[in-house]
């Protein structure tokens, strides 16, 4: 895991966050479609704080485990 330092710029912020979301709703067809997208975007969010090539298993459990989609 990257060691966190104050300089570290995620490119995320809460009311960009917001904003993402807000549009994902606008767009989704259905729910299934937009729990996806915020699905991926949390998934986006959390890689952030791995290193290249490191593998975030928590999240990967998080996003199957909400959808229920197998792999």
């Amino acid at each position: 895991m990257r060691k966190l330092d104050k300089r570290l710029d995620l490119g995320f912020d809460a009311k960009r966050i917001g904003k993402r979301i807000k549009e994902y709703a606008k767009k989704a067809g259905n729910e299934e479609e937009l729990k996806i997208k915020v699905e991926a975007l949390i998934q986006e969010i959390i890689t952030k704080f791995f290193a290249k090539g490191e593998e975030p298993e928590v999240a990967y459990e998080h996003r199957t485990k909400i959808s229920g989609r197998r792999e």
